[in-house]
């Protein structure tokens, strides 16, 4: 066979005139190995021997060029590290280490290159790894090629396309469900929380890092400024401040608070910041307590704006109570927007039923007109 896997590695193994091309590639897939070959192939086709090839394919001296490997490592440790918040640089660093390093990073940073970022997406979905995701990836990776190209290190950036995916669903509560939730009386903590979340769409690190000091109950205003991620207290996502308004019940219940400094909800059994998992329990029983589905904080956020865009709120008024960098990330709530799409349509019976009634008038007006 030309292509297969020995200790780990994909290797290309064929003749040509008598000359045999055996290399081990960086492939992590069989689809990936046989591209891999595919190409050596041609190149065997355009220089006419395998020696040739072997020959160009050696290092130079003079070149300085780095590897993808080299300069990802850079970009973590400078661009990554000052310009993204924590739980990104970590994101990021993983992603590089487990998906985009052991693909390119023996690569010259300038051969990466469109065919080689196509073998890329087909060696994740072989993987099993679905479109968002993929998408995901090459996000970081398009980052990292347009820092080089700003660093003058490459003279430009290839063509990525995103892998075509379905809409995102998401799950939401109905107006009765959503007050059904908050009707409990066995888990205070836990329903107050639900309720801010309901009547804010702060995400749930948020909820985590809320201060008193955020909170001004006079003006009944509450100002996004912090989220706890992985125990570490950064900026909202997308580095956005918002100022929310406050309903009614929202303000009573802050007020009947006995504490009003620090952070406004802490574990009840060490009195330290939430975590992740406390949460997550947290929520789930009092879905179950009220009888509801199990539904997560992001859920209760997707209420507060699908609500919202129910009631007939402006897309753009909801964009900015949620803090989304782009209204294409809002634009998932639109089709909830009261709609005249359905008064529309009948309108094509009632304008042919008009035309028919000025035909037949014509008609009569036509056939009682004296003859001249």
């Amino acid at each position: 066979m030309s292509v297969r896997k020995k200790d780990g590695s994909w290797w290309v193994d064929f003749m040509f005139n008598g000359e045999r091309l055996r290399k081990r590639t960086m492939a992590a897939s069989r689809t990936e190995a046989l591209m891999q070959e595919g190409q050596f192939r041609r190149e065997v086709l355009l220089q006419g021997s395998i020696s040739a090839v072997l020959k160009a394919m050696e290092p130079k001296p003079e070149d300085r060029s780095v590897t993808f490997a080299e300069f990802a490592e850079e970009w973590l440790a400078t661009y990554v590290r000052t310009n993204n918040r924590a739980s990104e640089q970590r994101t990021k660093a993983g992603v590089m280490r487990k998906h985009l390093l052991p693909h390119f990073g023996e690569l010259k940073l300038e051969a990466v290159q469109r065919r080689e970022i196509e073998a890329y997406k087909s060696a994740k979905l072989d993987e099993g790894l679905v479109p968002k995701t993929i998408n995901n990836h090459l996000t970081i990776l398009g980052k990292c090629l347009r820092t080089a190209l700003e660093d003058n290190v490459i003279p430009s950036v290839p063509l990525i396309k995103w892998l075509k995916r379905k809409p995102a669903e998401f799950d939401y509560l109905m107006p009765a469900e959503s007050h059904r939730l908050l009707q409990n009386r066995t888990e205070p903590l836990w329903t107050d929380m639900a309720r801010l979340a309901l009547r804010t769409g702060l995400r749930r690190g948020e909820l985590m890092a809320l201060d008193w000091s955020a909170i001004d109950l006079a003006h009944k205003r509450l100002t996004v400024r912090a989220s706890l991620v992985d125990g570490v207290m950064e900026a909202p996502k997308s580095n956005v401040i918002r100022h929310l308004p406050l309903t009614e019940d929202v303000v009573a219940m802050l007020s009947r608070s006995p504490r009003r400094k620090g952070t406004v909800f802490l574990n009840p059994v060490t009195a330290k910041p939430m975590t992740k998992h406390l949460m997550e329990l947290g929520l789930d029983r009092l879905c179950r307590r009220t009888g509801l589905r199990h539904i997560g904080w992001h859920a209760l956020r997707h209420t507060f704006a699908s609500q919202l865009a129910m009631a007939g709120v402006p897309i753009l008024t909801i964009k900015e109570l949620m803090g989304h960098s782009s209204i294409q990330m809002t634009m998932r709530y639109a089709h909830l927007a009261p709609s005249t799409l359905a008064q529309a349509v009948p309108l094509l019976l009632q304008a042919e039923a008009e035309a028919i009634a000025l035909n037949c008038h014509a008609v009569v007006t036509n056939t009682l007109a004296p003859a001249v």
